[in-house]
C-alpha cells in the first residue's frame, strides 16, 4: 500500500502515512520491548537529573501511552537509570 501510494503519487494515502506510522509502529514493537519507557529513562538519569531512578522510572511510563502497560515497566527502568548513573560517574 505505502509503495503504492509513493509511486502512484496518491495524495489521500500519503497525507495519512506519517500520522498512521507511530502508533503502527509502537504497537509492532509494544509485545517484546518498552523502548519508550527505558530510553527516556535512561537519558534522565544520564543527564543528571534531581529526580531518584524510582520518579524518573514512574514519570517514564506515565508518558509511555501504549507500552505503559506492559508488566515490570517501572522496575526495568528504574534499573536502567541506576545502570546510567553509575556509568556517568565513571566516566
Amino acid at each position: 500500500m505505502i509503495p503504492d501510494a509513493v509511486i502512484n503519487k496518491k495524495t489521500d494515502i500519503l497525507e495519512v502515512i506519517p500520522l498512521a506510522a507511530v502508533p503502527v509502529t509502537e504497537l509492532q514493537l509494544c509485545g517484546h520491548t518498552i523502548i519508550n519507557i527505558i530510553v527516556p529513562s535512561a537519558v534522565a538519569a544520564a543527564m543528571g537529573s534531581d529526580l531518584t531512578p524510582n520518579e524518573i522510572a514512574k514519570q517514564a511510563v506515565n508518558g509511555a501511552y501504549v507500552s505503559s502497560a506492559i508488566p515490570g515497566g517501572i522496575q526495568r527502568a528504574e534499573e536502567v537509570c541506576k545502570r546510567a548513573i553509575k556509568i556517568m560517574a565513571e566516566l
